[in-house]
Formats: structure tokens, sequence, C-alpha cells
């Protein structure tokens, strides 16, 4: 089942394969709020009741798989790479922080959405631009950021790939906040963890990873949930 629906107030993309059911909302960083075992009664992730939405729209990463970008906290709301210092308000008054960016809450475009009988692909993408300057306007690159699901009888892979599209090269950070229910199933109810990454980056960030200056090559992780997968790193030809 593929379907595009209302979801208080957005739109969302509804997708079923075997046993495991998903909702994704492409304007809030294509953020997959749901992921369910319907056989098994399981709930895996943290979706927002109708009573959180409002908390979704401003917090959205403690539901779903909220992408970070740059992750974690930037002290003082700033770091300098490959001689060029970039700053960002600070978002965490206390901690003199800018925490999570905001590619979390931003609106993606669903670009492919299809099913096979093996499985349920939805593709989103978003570009960073200076006439799309949310993102630009602290962090001049132009890029893309393409998010690609895909559900079968197994599980959901996750694939989350950035391509540089300027001319510099351009610092690199991405991190998930993904808060899962725990327990799953039985238990009391409401619990979660956070399975985030990343790590708290100061003002200076010289080592971070970097994208060169081509439209050719691009930075690709890609997770596997519930499926006994793992995370991994690697360039490739940009799509």
């Amino acid at each position: 089942m593929l379907r595009s629906i209302a979801w208080h107030g957005m739109r969302a993309v509804e997708f079923s394969k075997g046993d495991y059911a998903a909702l994704l909302v492409p304007d809030m960083g294509a953020n997959l709020v749901r992921l369910a075992d319907t056989r098994r009664g399981i709930e895996i992730l943290r979706a927002p009741a109708g009573d959180e939405v409002e908390e979704f729209r401003r917090r959205p990463h403690v539901f779903g798989l909220p992408i970070l970008f740059p992750p974690n906290r930037i002290a003082d709301g700033q770091y300098t790479f490959d001689g060029r210092t970039y700053r960002f308000p600070i978002t965490d008054a206390k901690g003199g922080h800018y925490h999570h960016g905001i590619l979390k809450s931003q609106p993606f475009a669903v670009s492919k959405a299809w099913e096979t009988a093996d499985e349920v692909l939805v593709e989103c993408r978003y570009y960073s631009n200076a006439g799309n300057d949310a993102i630009f306007r602290d962090f001049p690159h132009e890029f893309k950021c393409k998010i690609v699901y895909r559900l079968t009888a197994r599980g959901l892979e996750q694939e989350v790939m950035f391509a540089n599209r300027s001319k510099e090269p351009m610092p690199v950070g991405v991190g998930f906040h993904t808060p899962m229910r725990i327990p799953f199933a039985g238990g009391a109810a409401g619990g979660g963890a956070a399975a985030g990454q990343g790590t708290f980056l100061g003002r200076t960030a010289e080592k971070a990873p970097r994208w060169p200056a081509s439209t050719e090559k691009a930075y690709k992780l890609r997770k596997e949930i519930f499926n006994a997968g793992k995370t991994v790193s690697k360039p490739e030809k940009n799509t």
C-alpha cells in the first residue's frame, strides 16, 4: 500500500509492506514519524499523538526519524573550517549553543514514490540555495539532500545523501536523533530512548569531513532499521 494523505493539516505519505506500516511527513524534514509491526502490535518509533502535533512542529527531533544537520551542539554558535568562519544563531540560551540545525523542520519534495511486489520506495529531496535561504543564509553552500526510504517484508532501510553543488569545499556533519518506544510491547507505555549519533563540535572544526567542490560527488549514509543492518558512509556518483 502506498498513498498520499492529509495528516493534522500537513501532507503525508502512508505506506506498508508485509507486516510493516510507516508514515512519512515530507513537510517536516521528510521525517518518518511512524514505523510499526502491525502483526505483533509493536510501535517502534515515538510517533506524535494527536495532542502532540504542535510539539512535533516545534521540536521535530523528539519524534520519528529526524535528520540533524549539523548534528549536536556548536559551541558559541560558530566554528572555523578551511579558513572560513561559520556563525549560527544561539538556539540553546542556557548552554550558549546552536543545536541540531533546522533541516529537520524544512519542507522536502517527494521526488519518487512507487510500489513493487517486493518493496515500497519513497524518495524526498531538499535544495539549499540563495533562493531557498532558511539554511543558506547561515551556511552559504548550495547543496542537495536526498532521503530515500525502502520498506520490505524484512524491515526498513533509510538512505541519506548530501551533494555539494557549490564551488567551494563544504564541511559535512549529519546525525540521527531517533527516539524509540521502549519497551516495544507490554510494560509501561510511553517510554522512549533516543538512538542518536554525533559528537560535540567546538569552535574549530578543521578536521570535519569535507565535500569537494563538485556536483559529481556526494556523501551517502545508509542505515537499516529492524533488519540487523549497519551504517555505511561512502562517496558515490551524484543522482
